[in-house]
């Protein structure tokens, strides 16, 4: 491993005794040339009387040059991870084929573990075993936990782009939320709008009420779920859901569930799912839980657990909240995760219960705790620390002894920041206005066009342009001037 000097404790920490490390005569590994390499390898390789055959370059280094050097030396350069403390992690994982000078190595390895969890997934999925099937979905059993997205208010929202909206972010089936008082006429416009989706990507679809009117008349439009069948419609549903085979989702009767499924049985309903009702914090969601828990000692009925009774009902990032869930839902034996996405706070709660429950699936299987499995939920926080180091100087000077500089305009004119539809706008004054993904790719065509003429302004772009990005990522709103 080729090095420089401020990084040399860090890396000769990391290899240890698995690889030898040449530290070059440089501060920053990033900065190394083909010419510095070859130099000190030569002098290196008759000092150590050792034969390499492969030599791991900083993966922030420029790789220009080093490809005509490996044929000069006689043996592979390769980038190694662009941090040392990645190293331990490159040289556990080595494999000559995923190493090459067009990619950093840790970030090879890691784009091959989630390949790799990937494709587990798929297969663990196809092998699993199953209590029933909702059109070709497997539920229940030893089946990855499916996440049912729910459309709020249906009929008086655009059902359709909802629909395509959460099955983009992983939906496995769609919920078409009835509100009380809706007409049948409007279930099935609903139903309508939401299948034009669903029949294309093959998404089962479930209707949300408690009104057998209204129920029927989701199930006449083609629903394959029931939300939600209780002791006070299973009169009017019971013979009809029996009838086209459609999966129920059962409440308790008077706090009895094990009754529940029993009614749902005696009307041949065999698709079944028990849904004990999580309460939020502060309500009873630990009894709740133990609910759960008691059902599944007594029953091998999938159950159904709403996490948005929590996730929403608390004034905390949904992320930590739906991977915690869904961890406890998998021990539950939980087949259905149920969100919707009704407040800001929750908004990607579909995307995030669905890589939670791949998460619990893979770690399940490999009989391990949810982490180092190739796919993580990691947005905010960091599975490592980079390491600090110390800047060497003689002159540094505090910013807060500076008056701050007086604004002035820029001679070229003004930008509108903006973000939209997954990117970002920026809107000069003279109309033209620049559309990327990332704050880098906008502001290098602002300075190719020449529309900022000051250090300021472009200083200025920089951090709003950033600030909309982190954004983007983040899922977050944006407005310009505003503090993040």
């Amino acid at each position: 491993m080729a090095t420089g000097r401020c990084a040399e404790k860090m890396v000769k920490r990391a290899v240890g005794s698995a690889a030898d490390v040449l530290v070059l005569d440089i501060d920053i590994a990033a900065l190394i040339t083909p010419a510095a390499l070859k130099n000190e390898y030569t002098k290196y390789e008759k000092r150590s009387s050792q034969e390499y055959d492969l030599i791991l370059i900083s993966g922030a280094a420029n790789a220009t040059g080093f490809d005509e050097l490996a044929e000069q030396l006689g043996v592979q350069i390769a980038l190694g991870p662009k941090q040392a403390y990645d190293l331990e992690l490159v040289l556990k994982s080595l494999d000559r084929s995923l190493l090459s000078l067009s990619e950093a190595a840790d970030k090879t390895i890691y784009e091959r573990r989630k390949a790799d969890a990937v494709a587990q997934l798929l297969e663990l999925e196809r092998t699993a075993g199953y209590d029933f099937t909702i059109r070709d979905l497997k539920i229940g059993g030893r089946s990855r936990m499916k996440v049912l997205a729910e459309i709020i208010n249906a009929p008086a929202v655009d059902a359709e782009l909802a629909a395509a909206f959460h099955i983009q972010n992983g939906a496995d089936i769609v919920d078409v939320g009835i509100p009380a008082g809706a007409t049948a006429k409007e279930v099935r416009q609903a139903f309508a709008d939401v299948k034009a989706i669903t029949d294309r990507y093959n998404v089962p679809t479930s209707v949300d009420s408690l009104d057998s009117e209204l129920i029927r008349a989701g199930v006449e439009a083609g629903a394959d779920l029931v939300l939600s069948f209780t002791a006070e419609n299973s009169r009017d549903i019971g013979p009809l859901v029996a009838k086209e085979n459609v999966a129920a989702v059962v409440l308790p009767e008077n706090g009895d569930m094990c009754s529940a499924i029993g009614l749902a049985r005696s009307f041949g309903i065999h698709k079944i799912l028990a849904d004990p009702v999580l309460y939020p914090i502060g309500m009873g969601a630990i009894d709740s839980l133990v609910e759960y828990k008691r059902l599944r000692s007594l029953s091998h009925v999938p159950l159904f657990l709403g996490v948005g009774n929590i996730v929403e009902l608390m004034e905390a990032d949904s992320v930590g909240a739906n991977a915690l869930l869904a961890g406890l839902a998998m021990e539950l034996g939980v087949g259905v995760l149920f969100t919707p996405e009704h407040s800001d706070k929750a908004k990607g709660s579909v995307r995030e219960l669905k890589t939670a429950a791949q998460m619990m699936q893979l770690a399940q299987f490999r009989k391990s705790a949810p982490k180092d499995l190739g796919i993580d939920l990691l947005i905010l926080k960091e599975r490592r620390r980079r390491p600090q180091y110390g800047v060497a100087s003689k002159r540094i000077l505090d910013a807060t002894d500076f008056d701050t500089l007086m604004w002035r305009p820029d001679p070229r004119g003004h930008f509108i920041i903006s973000v939209k539809d997954s990117f970002i706008f920026a809107r000069h004054e003279t109309g033209t206005t620049i559309r990327g993904s990332s704050a880098k790719s906008v502001l290098d065509v602002i300075f190719e066009l020449e529309l900022v003429s000051t250090i300021s302004h472009a200083a200025y772009l920089g951090c709003e342009l950033k600030k909309a990005e982190i954004a983007l990522r983040l899922g977050r709103s944006y407005a310009q001037d505003d503090t993040f």
